[in-house]
């Protein structure tokens, strides 16, 4: 059925496996592309919510898209709890007028 399909549904078909239980289970081509970027834990942590996001009987396709836009999701959130780059101060920007 892959070989019929091409590109990102052919990705898909070859790196998603959804088990009876309904977790998903990636592929080492998928995992290896997705830790280029992300954590293990992120990772993780996407793919253990991402048929929930999906709703019923999701594509693999439509699984995938969902995955990466978790992880996505995932690193921001680590990153506003770190206080990196995407919130300086708390979002406060009087705290940062003041300190200056």
């Amino acid at each position: 059925m892959a070989t019929a399909m091409g590109g990102e549904a052919a990705y898909a078909e070859r790196n998603i496996t959804v088990t009876e239980s309904g977790r998903l289970v990636l592929g080492d081509e998928l995992r290896l592309e997705l830790r280029a970027t992300y954590t293990d834990d992120q990772i993780n942590g996407a793919a253990d919510c991402t048929p929930a996001a999906c709703g019923s009987q999701p594509t693999k396709l439509a699984l995938l898209r969902q995955l990466r836009r978790q992880c996505v999701y995932r690193r921001s959130d680590a990153t506003k709890r770190s206080g990196g780059p995407l919130q300086r101060n708390g979002g406060n920007r009087r705290a940062e007028l003041d300190e200056a």
